[in-house]
């Protein structure tokens, strides 16, 4: 696995080059971020197999029908907070995973003060409320993509970098369809995702076994950079990399 551009890859305290070329010859299993939808993986090079996470009820029975037909071990990747399934599967699965790669990942916010550098704080606060405000906030969502979504997309791009904004209009479609399969096809699973991101899921860090790494833009608006240093200080076997991207553009440029 490799990273275009510049950066600095972080194994525990040593400093070093990012890892060139593609390492990793297993099948990827792709958990794409919220709001988002398995058409995420038309934002990333990859090829990978793509879960629709909000369609299923338990992320473990769904990760185990869709990789039954592979023989070997899968390399599993995270993206924002779809990095939560990712370390949920590594978690329980230690003997199906070669692998676990973090991208842009949302850590468990019990691990620092995270709330005032994120742009969807927000959506964080409700979610951490109770399911009733979750659900008014995700409603006036839902009639926001209803009755404008461009408009919509380009308020929760408002605060990002010229970089990541351009990225968002060229990534309209997939985008613009993550929002509406979250916000209206499948609000409620949304609802109880968000809700389960913002518990404490810190416990599934220690018991994640394989190599795993994680890669974060310094500029990130969405999760800040201290999440990422986070999750490798708890991750046993984690090596960090650190790139002067955003949010999704970190996404468009990782190798898997």
């Amino acid at each position: 696995m490799f990273f275009i551009g510049t950066g600095l890859s972080i194994h525990k305290q040593d400093l070093t080059e990012l890892p060139a070329g593609n390492l990793m010859t297993s099948s990827i299993y792709f958990c794409h971020g919220l709001p988002g939808s398995p058409l995420d993986t038309s934002l990333m090079t990859a090829k990978a197999i793509a879960p629709d996470l909000l369609a299923a009820s338990d992320p473990l029975s769904q990760f185990d029908e869709m990789t039954a037909h592979l023989s070997g071990q899968v390399h599993i990747a995270g993206f924002s907070i779809g990095a939560r399934i990712a370390c949920l599967i590594a978690a329980n699965r230690p003997d199906r995973i070669a692998k676990l790669t973090l991208i842009s990942p949302g850590a468990p916010l019990q691990t620092g003060d995270y709330l005032s550098q994120m742009a969807g704080r927000p959506v964080f606060l409700a979610a951490q409320k109770s399911e009733a405000a979750m659900a008014r906030f995700a409603l006036i969502q839902s009639l926001a993509i209803r009755a404008a979504p461009g408009l919509l997309l380009s308020a929760l791009f408002a605060k990002s970098g010229p970089d990541e904004r351009a990225f968002a209009r060229n990534q309209k479609p997939a985008l613009q369809h993550g929002l509406r399969q979250s916000l209206l096809t499948y609000r409620a699973a949304y609802i109880a995702h968000l809700r389960d991101y913002v518990a404490d899921w810190s416990d599934l860090l220690p018991q994640i076994s394989c190599p795993t790494d994680i890669y974060h833009g310094t500029q990130d608006k969405w999760a800040p950079v201290t999440m990422a240093h986070a999750l490798n200080d708890a991750i046993e076997r984690a090596t960090l990399h650190l790139t002067p991207t955003e949010h999704y553009t970190t996404l468009a440029q990782v190798r898997l």
